[in-house]
C-alpha cells in the first residue's frame, strides 16, 4: 500500500492538486484510508462508500 500511496500523491502532485475531496468506494477505500494517514493535510473531507473494512488475513 505505501507505493501506491506514494504513486497517488506523486500522479496529483503533477496535475498541480493540492487540495481535494476523496471520494472512494470498496478496495479505494483501502488505498483512501491509508493515503489520509500519510496526508492529512491533502484532504478537504472524505466519504468512502462501501469499504475500508479489510483486514490482515490469517494464515
Amino acid at each position: 500500500m505505501p507505493g501506491l500511496v506514494d504513486w497517488l500523491h506523486g500522479l496529483l502532485s503533477k496535475i498541480n492538486v493540492s487540495d481535494f475531496f476523496p471520494l472512494s468506494h470498496s478496495w479505494g477505500s483501502f488505498l483512501a484510508f491509508h493515503y489520509l494517514a500519510r496526508y492529512p493535510e491533502q484532504a478537504i473531507d472524505t466519504l468512502l462508500i462501501d469499504g475500508g473494512y479489510q483486514t490482515k488475513r490469517s494464515k
